[in-house]
């Protein structure tokens, strides 16, 4: 945790110190970045509002890479609830200090960014229902907005020089459906150092697939920064929070923020006490031997639906 210390405004103090518990630990944060924040966290407090938090993230999807999920079900799975689970937390502690608590506003890229994955609008529509009814029974204060074309000025976009790193290509090549090799997507998510002409030369023509598709989407994100985009949409300011490493922005220490890239086991700790982890679900069954799956029913979260799914693994 990185604390602030200031001899007025203990509210806006206090406020700042419970968001940066939840960053990223080892992430040194400038300290003209946390004045800024302070401004921005002072302006909701002034006005007595939830301080808003914005982020995108592809939340109306699950990635369609059979490695991840073996089934084609457009639902969410507990993964969703473990994750919203994590903003219920942290607005009850700032509510014990400021009681009008945080507002996450959520970005989807799914509804922008899935064609690039072969994901249909449909499918994005029923999974955001259903995570709008895991909202709505958690009662947690997240407001979801779909990023959509029509917001971004196409002609500014297609001038940004993207820049990606392999990682980064990497991790695309990862979500895409045709992407079948489990020699390849063995590191992902468990080591950073990897080998990437070996994963290239095993890609072939994927790779070259994953790095266009990467790029084009870095253009996009790159003119949302520039423009302001989530401001103009929000019409104010806010907390720019984000799951990975990103200068400027509140790097929020979420192990379950990957819960669209693959199934929730959960597992009882060497302390007795409950984690669940994330896992492409291919590895379940030599990482976790002992799991079982736990089916609900699609009516539990879609009404108009029928029939058992999937929606968490249980190490016995």
């Amino acid at each position: 945790m990185q604390s602030i210390r200031w001899r007025n405004n203990n509210t806006t103090k206090s406020i700042l110190n419970i968001l940066l518990s939840a960053s990223e630990k080892g992430i040194k944060i400038p300290d003209s970045q946390i004045e800024k924040w302070k401004m921005v966290v002072e302006g909701f407090v002034k006005r007595n509002e939830p301080v808003t938090l914005a982020m995108s993230l592809a939340v109306g999807t699950r990635i369609p890479n059979r490695l991840k999920f073996f089934d084609d079900v457009n639902l969410p799975t507990l993964g969703w609830m473990y994750f919203f689970y994590f903003f219920q937390m942290l607005n009850q502690k700032i509510c014990m200090v400021y009681p009008s608590g945080i507002r996450l506003v959520i970005f989807d890229e799914a509804w922008l960014f899935g064609k690039y994955l072969g994901v249909s609008r449909e499918f994005i529509e029923i999974n955001l229902r259903a995570v709008k009814k895991i909202i709505e029974l958690m009662k947690v204060p997240v407001e979801i907005i779909l990023m959509k074309e029509k917001d971004f000025d196409l002609a500014e976009v297609d001038k940004i020089e993207p820049k990606v790193n392999l990682s980064q290509i990497y991790g695309f090549l990862c979500s895409l459906p045709d992407m079948n090799n489990p020699n390849i997507m063995h590191s992902l998510y468990r080591k950073r150092k990897r080998n990437y002409q070996i994963i290239q030369r095993e890609a072939g023509d994927l790779w070259k697939e994953a790095e266009t598709k990467a790029k084009r989407v870095a253009q996009y994100l790159t003119w949302r920064k520039q423009s302001n985009l989530f401001g103009n949409l929000i019409g104010e300011e806010y907390i720019d929070t984000t799951i990975t490493d990103k200068d400027g922005r509140l790097v929020l220490d979420i192990t379950c923020a990957l819960m669209n890239h693959g199934m929730p086991v959960v597992r009882c700790n060497d302390l007795g006490l409950l984690k669940v982890d994330i896992v492409p679900e291919y590895r379940i069954p030599v990482d976790y031997p002992n799991a079982v799956p736990v089916w609900i029913n699609k009516s539990d979260l879609i009404p108009d639906m029928d029939g058992n799914f999937k929606f968490y693994y249980l190490e016995a």
